[in-house]
């Protein structure tokens, strides 16, 4: 009942494909020197006013299809008068029959596999990710002293009052530049109103402005996923068929994943009609805590982007 099995899901696949043609399993039709000749799987229905005829054949077998089969078919479909001839293949086919498939004008399906190594093959799109994250930053202290510190303090050690500086700027980048996909160094100049009492563990100071710089950087990832679902996969145009509401799914991944995918520098196109797809990826160092400077403590604050 394998085969039958096999049979009559590519035959509920193709009614869904065409619901106002009559699709029927194992279908017996008379060619034009009388004879009965069994198929598949039958589709019929009108084009323009015309009736159309479309014959299916299933292959659920362990090996791929190879050229006698297709020339078979030829055969078996020369006195039918048949406008559509298909070979529906579990395993997929040969290049031999693919080539003599295509000079003949048989089309060569298979279903999407669920199990590509049961299969013996598998079909995938292109998926590409931009990931996006900001590195190597840097601060510079305007002191409101004519005698500033010999030593710039460290920025991972700055304080305002209780709270660590490097949190309000983490902050104000995850708020206003989270979607940055420009690349080089940002640079956020800050002028206090009031000279501010910043403080490191030893010693406090006073400041009327910070520069603060970071680089963006964008790693851009390509990796092909398997997919899976309701369609027939087309072998000699290399594109797939779904029917009005199928669903195909690719393979599982998280975006951590993403740098292990390969390195790709050229240029994205998305083909139209196509699945395959592409991400950007937003990452930022999130504070340990969200705050922001209160009154009498305002700020001017200018974002510069340079490359």
């Amino acid at each position: 009942m394998k085969g039958i099995s096999f049979e009559k899901t590519v035959a509920a696949l193709q009614t869904r494909l065409s619901p106002d043609s009559e699709v029927q399993h194992n279908a017996i039709l008379v060619d034009r020197l009388g004879h009965k000749r069994q198929f598949d799987v039958a589709i019929r229905g009108t084009l323009g006013g015309h009736e159309v005829l479309g014959v299916i054949e299933c292959k659920d077998w362990s090996r791929r299809v190879g050229p006698q089969t297709i020339e078979s078919f030829i055969t078996k479909t020369h006195d039918l008068n048949a406008n559509l001839a298909l070979i529906v293949s579990k395993r997929g086919f040969t290049t031999k029959a693919l080539e003599k498939a295509k000079h003949y004008g048989i089309g060569t399906l298979s279903l999407l596999p669920d199990d590509p190594e049961d299969s013996g093959f598998w079909v995938g799109v292109r998926a590409y990710g931009d990931l996006y994250r900001w590195t190597s930053s840097r601060i510079r202290l305007i002191f409101a002293s004519k005698s500033p510190p010999l030593v710039h303090p460290p920025l991972m050690g700055l304080y305002w009052r209780s709270h660590r500086l490097l949190d309000w700027i983490l902050g104000a980048l995850a708020d206003m530049r989270f979607h940055e996909e420009k690349i080089g160094v940002l640079t956020m100049a800050v002028d206090f109103e009031k000279r501010l009492r910043l403080h490191t563990d030893e010693r406090g100071f006073f400041v009327t402005a910070l520069v603060f710089q970071v680089r963006r950087e964008r790693v851009r990832k390509t990796r092909m996923l398997s997919v899976r679902g309701e369609a027939f996969f087309r072998w000699n145009e290399g594109k797939l068929t779904i029917p009005p509401k199928g669903t195909v799914e690719t393979e599982g991944f998280r975006i951590m994943d993403l740098l292990d995918w390969d390195d790709y520098d050229g240029e994205i196109l998305l083909l139209a009609n196509s699945l395959d797809f592409h991400m950007k990826v937003y990452s930022t160092t999130a504070p340990e805590e969200r705050w922001d400077f209160t009154v009498p403590y305002s700020i001017r604050t200018r974002w510069e982007f340079n490359d």
